[in-house]
Order: structure tokens, then C-alpha cells, then sequence
């Protein structure tokens, strides 16, 4: 079984070995004993493509944080077409979508897109308050990013905490944005009583570094192993099943 993604800068191959142990057995079942053993090979490989990615599934689930179904739907099998023992092939992996699911299995540099030169970091407050949500669409950093308040205000003020209150009175007024030392904050209330200024702010993304290293971790090797230790045996329950069936071969 050869197990890859399916990005031509990732793969990773099982090799399997597969004993016909009881020849007689075949002989008597099957006409045509090589068509059989390349129908039962056949069937074999699927099996194994379709037990490596539901334990793909299991992996990311467990060691990863899902926020939605999409990864789950990301990967994907190929089952084996071809009759022809030397070319036979079944692949699994993850769809081109999803890249970064090849980034989590090799490890590497998590870099910016192209519409950014620093990566932006979401907070649990862009994800309406938890790490395991969705960014919410209002707090997409394309929405952002054009919404901050920028400029210099025409009234001189002394300290920089009077222009933090005035760049917060603005933000509030206008649904605008704050971005403090590659911070980007939402004011959430803005409070006037006599001298006394209050506001309060939400932390939404860190966008201060231009690469993240990322450890891999070989999630789709790791789901491969198990169905290609157990090949013979499916290979077995296959030959049982087109023994069962009485279909002459």
C-alpha cells in the first residue's frame, strides 16, 4: 500500500509483503488463481485505504484542535483501479485545501499570506471567546485591517495615555480598531464620568511575527501503520469473502 498526500513535497510509502499459504485451497475455488489473488490484492488495498483514513481522522481529532468539519472532510482516499499487481496503488491524504494539515504532519515554517508580511495570530476573543470556535466573519483580519484608526488628531495632547483615550473614543464611535505594538484590540465600552475616562478593550490578534515554527507530527505515517501490519490478514478475510461468494474467477 503506497500512503501519501497529496502534495508533491510530502509523501510517505508502506510496503507490504503478502503469503498465498494455502495454494490447494485456491486451486480448488478458483479457475483463474492469479485473477483471484489480483481481485483479493485489490479489494486489500482499498480496505487499507479506507482504515488509514478513518484513524487519520481519529488522529487529527485527538491531537489537533477541530473547529469545524473541514479537515475531517479534507482527507480523502483513492481507491485502487487498476488490475495489474505491479502498478497496484492506494492512496490517502489530505486535499490541496488543506495544506496545513501537511505543515502539521512534516513540521516547518508557518509563514504569512500573501496579503500580509506578518502572520496574525487570532486571540480567543476573535473566536468569540474560545479557542476551539471559528474566527467570527466580523473579526476576519481582511475586515480589520483596513478599519484602524490611523493618522494624527488635530488636538495636540500631552501624554500618550490622553491619546490612548482618544484613539479609543474614536475606535468606539466609529466601529473602528486599535493596533498597539502589533497588537490589534476592539473597544468594547468607552465610559465618560467628570474627569474620569473609562474603556475597555478585547485583545484580537497578535500580528508581530513573521514565521511560526511548527513541530511536526507524522499523523498520516502514524494512521498508515496499523492497516499495513494487518495487510496479510485482510488479504486473507479477502480471499475467504470471493470463496464465499462462489464466483468463479
Amino acid at each position: 500500500m503506497s500512503t501519501f498526500r497529496r502534495f508533491d513535497s510530502c509523501r510517505c510509502s508502506m510496503d507490504m509483503k503478502i503469503d498465498i499459504k494455502d495454494f490447494s485451497k485456491l486451486a480448488r475455488g478458483f479457475v483463474d488463481i492469479p485473477k483471484a489473488c489480483a481481485t483479493a490484492l485489490k479489494n486489500t488495498f482499498n480496505v487499507q485505504a479506507a482504515l488509514t483514513r478513518k484513524n487519520g481522522i481519529e488522529e487529527i481529532k485527538q491531537d489537533f484542535i477541530i473547529r469545524n468539519n473541514f479537515s475531517e472532510k479534507s482527507i480523502a482516499y483513492d481507491r485502487c483501479k487498476t488490475d495489474e499487481i505491479s502498478t497496484m496503488q492506494a492512496s490517502v491524504g489530505a486535499l490541496t485545501r488543506a495544506e496545513y494539515l501537511a505543515l502539521q504532519h512534516e513540521g516547518g515554517q508557518r509563514r504569512p499570506k500573501a496579503l500580509f508580511k506578518k502572520l496574525a495570530i487570532p486571540q480567543d476573543a476573535a473566536r468569540g471567546g474560545s479557542r476551539k470556535r471559528l474566527v467570527s466573519r466580523s473579526h476576519y483580519l481582511e475586515k480589520i485591517a483596513g478599519n484602524v484608526v490611523r493618522g494624527r488628531f488635530k488636538k495636540h495632547y500631552k501624554s500618550k495615555k490622553a491619546q490612548a483615550v482618544a484613539r479609543a473614543y474614536v475606535a468606539k464611535q466609529n466601529n473602528l480598531f486599535l493596533k498597539y505594538d502589533n497588537n490589534i484590540f476592539s473597544v468594547t465600552s468607552f465610559s465618560k464620568f467628570k474627569k474620569r475616562v473609562k474603556f475597555k478593550s478585547k485583545h484580537l490578534y497578535n500580528v508581530g511575527e513573521r514565521t511560526a515554527k511548527i513541530k511536526g507530527k507524522p499523523w498520516l505515517t502514524t494512521s498508515a501503520q496499523k492497516p499495513a501490519a494487518d495487510g496479510q490478514a485482510i488479504f486473507n478475510s479477502q480471499v475467504k469473502k470471493l470463496l464465499a461468494q462462489k464466483k468463479i474467477i
